[in-house]
């Protein structure tokens, strides 16, 4: 693992040299991290650069119907692991596929995305290298930042209120993820935003 120690978008370029070099015709690179530490961010500054597909873990947070106690105590048990692995990771090499989407806000589904295998996808998100996922990735990245850092950037993009409820459930969930899985230590690449 190397890690690549720069404040903005330095560290892409070590992303941008594997997908350049890559013969593949359908590289899958998984972008897991801290929230607020970049990772759509980065997502999207690669998708400007290559044709290429986002998969969003945030359309994979689990339903509120599945959502019971032994569930959510599981690591990363409030992601719908299961249909993650069957609508995208399973089709990853398939030349079109469709996987439904998972809003939070509405609490429901709000329809599907459609995708025509590109020479990049990117499945960027907390948790994209849960559940042995990262065998179906040719590359894994992560992405950390420091919590003062995370903290102010999380306030900027959600809010006060939004901030308090980071702080006091999502960040000590991925917390336990990041801890119980390796998931910086087992990275291919690690970079420090």
């Amino acid at each position: 693992m190397k890690l690549i120690n720069h404040p903005n978008l330095n560290g892409l370029e070590k992303l941008i040299e594997i997908i350049d070099n890559s013969k593949s015709s359908n590289l899958i690179i998984s972008i897991d991290g801290n929230s607020g530490a970049g990772k759509t961010y980065y997502s999207e500054i690669l998708s400007t650069l290559y044709d290429s597909n986002i998969i969003h873990m945030d359309s994979f947070f689990l339903p509120v119907f599945l959502r019971t106690e032994k569930r959510l105590g599981e690591v990363a048990g409030n992601i719908h692991y299961e249909r993650f692995e069957q609508e995208v990771l399973k089709n990853l090499k398939k030349e079109i596929f469709k996987y439904r989407v998972y809003d939070c806000k509405l609490r429901d589904y709000r329809g599907e995305v459609c995708l025509n295998k590109k020479k990049l996808t990117i499945v960027e998100g907390v948790y994209s290298q849960s559940h042995n996922f990262k065998e179906y990735y040719d590359v894994s990245a992560s992405l950390i930042c420091d919590k003062n850092t995370q903290i102010e950037r999380i306030r900027q993009r959600e809010g006060g209120e939004t901030l308090k409820v980071f702080l006091e459930k999502w960040i000590p969930l991925e917390d336990k993820y990041f801890t119980a899985n390796d998931i910086f230590e087992k990275s291919d690449i690690l970079i420090e935003t």
